[in-house]
């Protein structure tokens, strides 16, 4: 008796999990208009939604560049990220700017994607639970995903800036006769 109680409270999980919602909205042909968007078969439409025969019949003539089309310029934003560091890396190194100067561009600029990526999550989250903003937030989707990648370039870079500062938090560091240094970590660790 209590194996399969055991069985069923273990199953229901997975049984919840393979049930496919409605389409809450009723669209026919759904390009993603709603935080429920999922379109496992590539087809650019909604799976939960329904599609129209016209879509059907566009949908199978489809070329397969048009699926494999990226989203998300990861290239390019990579590529404009650590040119612009390069470029004013170089400056630094000609005297325009001083390394203090350097530094607070860079701090500023990751500020501003960090903000930029948070404030943009926060509304996706509130239109995913309260759905208050209409069709229109995919448009923020991209945004936060593109300023969340220049985020995450731009935080790697500083913490390359930073890599002794971490090294002695967590006791890497070492002195110039090879021992080990007392840090504040490995300070309380002795204690």
């Amino acid at each position: 008796m209590h194996k399969s109680v055991i069985f069923v409270l273990l199953l229901l999980p997975l049984l919840a999990l393979s049930v496919r919602p409605d389409c809450g909205r009723g669209e026919i042909d759904c390009v993603g208009l709603c935080a429920r968007f999922i379109d496992e078969n590539s087809d650019g439409f909604c799976d939960i939604g329904g599609l129209s025969e016209k879509s059907k019949n566009e949908n199978s003539e489809m070329s397969t560049d048009e699926s494999n089309s990226k989203p998300y310029r990861l290239i390019l934003i990579t590529a404009l990220t650590l040119g612009l560091y390069a470029l004013s890396a170089l400056v630094k190194m000609f005297g325009v700017l001083t390394k203090t100067q350097h530094r607070r561009i860079w701090n500023i600029l990751l500020l501003i994607t960090f903000l930029m990526s948070g404030i943009l999550g926060l509304v996706l989250v509130v239109q995913l639970n309260y759905q208050v903003l209409g069709d229109w937030y995919m448009s923020f989707l991209h945004l936060h995903v593109e300023f969340g990648i220049a985020m995450a370039l731009i935080s790697i870079i500083h913490a390359l800036w930073h890599v002794s500062y971490y090294a002695k938090a967590f006791g890497i560091a070492t002195s110039k006769k090879g021992k080990l240094r007392s840090t504040p970590f490995n300070a309380r660790q002795s204690a």
